[in-house]
């Protein structure tokens, strides 16, 4: 029989799922009928819908996001040209400023400050520090003298500008009440009552304008399956370990390199030997220095005088 095809709706992206909400919608919107369950489903759909628009628009990027990149770019930019200003002195021994860009190089050594490489809460909290240290009095004088006091006290500005953004944004996510997901989990529960509506509808009826809807829907679901499933699928794992088929052997390579050789003892020497497993008991032998030495059962730490071996 004829019906909508099953989608893991648990698997779409939140702007996938609210496109294939709204779509889904639009297509059903145009069938006309009577029926009390089919419109009871398309009322209830299209309401956990507008729950769900409002609660995308609520979790859109935050304004304050794109003011924050812009103060990260500027602070780590002066906090570039403060180092190459150090960096530029310290290299000219002859110049009067040498010792004081040597004793401020002190410093960006001790940090280790990689703008493009550190996570942006130690980031900025090494940079809290750098700032500590450059402004106390006996630093701040040497960065005048180098000529990099402006260079400092834009970093410091920036810095701050990022603070104050930071925190602004993280007030506006506190305003943010629920979870998108309880709203998803609503919506996909009136999809799945829809879609019992339609496939029993067209069961009862067989109605061709409502076989072209579900047509319509499955082609849709199929496309949707191919792009927008098949990336986010795992490999199986008998696929990734490498596997020997029941009717065939292993090489005699594969088997004599899986086979430890026997270690041969230069002449004058002892070395332990395993003897053959006969049962459930295992014998091994460890001979001392000696020229003869007693075979102990490593279970019971015995010693069995019924035979010893040779020393070759």
């Amino acid at each position: 029989m004829l019906k909508i095809s099953l989608l893991p709706l648990y698997r779409l992206r939140k702007s996938t799922h609210f496109e294939l909400m709204n779509r889904f919608y639009g297509v059903l919107n145009d069938y006309e009928t009577s029926h009390e369950k089919f419109l009871r489903a398309k009322a209830a759909l299209l309401d956990a819908i507008r729950k769900e628009e409002e609660k995308l628009m609520q979790f859109k990027s935050s304004t304050w996001t794109q003011v924050m990149a812009e103060h990260r770019d500027t602070m780590n930019d002066y906090f570039r040209s403060l180092v190459d200003t150090i960096n530029a002195w310290s290299r000219n021994a002859r110049s009067k400023h040498y010792e004081d860009a040597v004793s401020l190089k002190r410093y960006i050594r001790l940090y280790k400050i990689v703008p493009t490489r550190m996570q942006m809460d130690t980031l900025m909290g090494t940079y809290r520090s750098l700032i500590s240290d450059f402004t106390e009095p006996e630093n701040l004088q040497k960065i005048r003298n180098i000529g990099a006091e402006d260079f400092l006290n834009e970093f410091i500005l920036a810095h701050t500008a990022f603070s104050d953004a930071l925190n602004e944004r993280c007030k506006e996510n506190s305003q943010k009440e629920g979870p998108l997901k309880d709203v998803r989990d609503e919506t996909d529960a009136a999809y799945q009552e829809m879609v019992e509506a339609v496939n029993n509808l067209y069961y009862m009826t067989e109605d061709e304008a409502l076989a072209k809807i579900i047509k319509a829907c499955n082609a849709d679901i199929k496309r949707i399956k191919i792009h927008a499933l098949h990336r986010r699928k795992r490999s199986k794992t008998n696929q990734d370990v490498p596997t020997i088929p029941i009717d065939e052997s292993p090489s005699e390579q594969a088997v004599e390199q899986s086979t430890p050789k026997r270690a041969v003892a230069p002449p004058g020497n002892t070395i332990g030997t395993t003897l053959p497993t006969t049962d459930d008991s295992k014998t091994n032998i460890n001979p001392p220095n000696d020229s003869r030495a007693p075979i102990v059962d490593i279970h019971s730490h015995k010693e069995i005088t019924t035979g010893t071996i040779p020393s070759p």
